[in-house]
């Protein structure tokens, strides 16, 4: 067990610290140790790398894992069958072979002794690994804590896992879990720093660390070594690769699904403002009192999703950007648009209120509202207003042309209308406010006309007033003197 395998790159003291508990065991001083830490930080890797260690040196290992809806002591039970031990346990004490969480302190009392008493009878060392304890049910907790007073003096090592972030402080695992930790060394684990990414993308990737590299996806992903891993396969796959990996982006959804409703709503608006989130801006954006908006930070920095503040008017942030880059990408453009916006506008109202406010910012917010709203009217309107089914638009009229297609029919009197023919009804493609009008209006098609100035044509005179787009008065002829020009559809009706 080295810190220079794969998983356990920065690993040096917790490594340490599991050799020398494998050694105490060995030696008849055997005892507990809790690895904690939000999910991928590497509890399980580094559990198996000291039962590795421990297997090495002659020590029988047995894992006992935890699941979501398992039944009761399930992981005790896993353990037991693994040293092929058999338990008799009584579910009442009249009688009963079932195995079930006791009801009463006394038939609690003895299921622990049995299974702990069963445990102690094997002979050698031993090290037993309950893994995922965040999943289990109070009783293995509990049975947990137990065995672990019961070891002291024995060549017996027990080594547990749980996620500490997933255990609120209302969980009914919160107090056994407490409990457990108080038997022995608790070993909380946390990110990798940038030198140690570094290490492990240039392993991935190939090549030399890139310290500048490693800073980047240490900010991306704190450090996390599975994040840290699915980031780097996805720059090995795709260099140029800003997305977020599929398995890092399932991981954080889970991490955001234990959150409460509100607290997700809150933290879709604060990812819009960047790295650092004022609850002040939050406040304005959302319509929340200040006292709501802190007590939802509290809720997300207790799950650490986020950070608080590192002096009393600091920023909070993200743990990593990739909490925040997963809940922007939630958003559609739509959503996007309206949170740049009420954050346009709440920092123009604490800026009114004499705040520090950045003009960069403040225009960034704007453009990037614009932006987003541009993309959201690009798309389709739903419902029955879409390109097919929505009526069409009469196209902008343009002067009449000076010559006349020699066809016969009747032309719709518009000068652009969207018929090519009139009839009671209405041309092919006529926009039904026009048949009514055009109907009586259309006239046989004319000649073509000559080319040439109208006071060439033969019979035509020029107009007394000149109108500037088209002519006062129409005939198959040409054009006729007016006192004023008529409106523009009277004049083309009689064309």
């Amino acid at each position: 067990m080295t810190a220079t395998q794969p998983g356990l790159v920065g690993r040096d003291q917790p490594i340490a610290e599991l050799q020398a508990l494998v050694a105490a065991a060995l030696a008849s001083r055997g005892g507990l140790v809790t690895l904690t830490g939000e999910a991928g930080i590497g509890k399980t890797t580094l559990a198996a790398a000291a039962a590795d260690h421990a297997e090495a040196l002659g020590a029988t290992v047995v894992w006992g894992a935890c699941w979501e809806g398992a039944p009761p002591f399930w992981p005790w039970l896993e353990v037991l069958a693994a040293l092929g031990a058999e338990v008799d346990l009584q579910a009442d004490g009249q009688g009963g072979d079932r195995l079930r969480p006791p009801s009463a302190a006394a038939a609690r009392f003895e299921r622990f002794a049995a299974i702990s008493g069963a445990l102690l009878a094997a002979t050698g060392a031993l090290v037993v690994v309950l893994d995922d304890l965040h999943w289990a049910d109070p009783a293995s907790v509990e049975l947990a804590a137990f065995h672990a007073r019961r070891v002291r003096r024995s060549r017996q090592l027990l080594v547990a896992t749980y996620r500490d972030v997933e255990v609120a402080p209302g969980d009914p695992l919160a107090g056994p879990l407490s409990r457990l930790a108080a038997e022995g060394a608790t070993l909380p684990l946390g990110g990798l720093d940038a030198g140690q990414v570094a290490v492990v993308l240039a392993g991935i990737t190939g090549g030399d660390p890139d310290p500048e590299l490693g800073a980047g996806v240490r900010r991306r992903t704190g450090g996390n070594p599975f994040l840290v891993h699915q980031v780097a396969r996805l720059l090995a796959a795709h260099p140029d690769a800003a997305t977020v990996p599929g398995g890092a982006r399932e991981a954080i959804r889970r991490r955001l699904a234990a959150l409460g409703d509100p607290c997700v709503r809150l933290l879709e608006a604060a990812s819009v403002l960047g790295p650092d989130l004022r609850p002040a801006v939050l406040a304005r954006m959302t319509g929340q009192p200040a006292g709501a908006t802190l007590a939802l930070l509290g809720e997300a920095a207790a799950a650490r999703v986020l950070v608080g503040p590192a002096g009393e008017l600091g920023p909070w942030r993200f743990a990593h950007d990739l909490f925040r880059e997963v809940l922007y990408g939630q958003l559609d453009p739509a959503g996007r648009a309206r949170l740049h916006l009420a954050a346009a506008e709440a920092l123009e109202g604490l800026r009114d209120g004499g705040a520090d406010v950045r003009p960069a910012e403040l225009a960034g917010h704007y453009l990037r509202a614009a932006d987003q709203a541009g993309s959201s009217r690009r798309r389709p309107r739903p419902g029955p207003w879409t390109a097919a089914s929505r009526p069409p638009w009469p196209p902008r009229p343009s002067w009449p042309t000076r010559t006349r297609p020699a066809t016969t029919g009747r032309r719709c009197p518009w000068p652009s209308g969207p018929g090519s023919r009139c009839r009671p009804s209405g041309g092919p493609g006529c926009w039904p406010g026009w048949a009514r009008r055009c109907a009586a209006r259309a006239t046989p098609l004319a000649p073509a006309r000559p080319s040439g100035r109208p006071s060439t044509w033969p019979g035509a005179t020029r107009p007394a007033r000149p109108w500037p787009g088209p002519p006062s008065a129409c005939t198959p002829s040409g054009w006729s003197r007016a006192p004023t020009p008529p409106t523009w559809p009277a004049c083309c009706g009689r064309r």
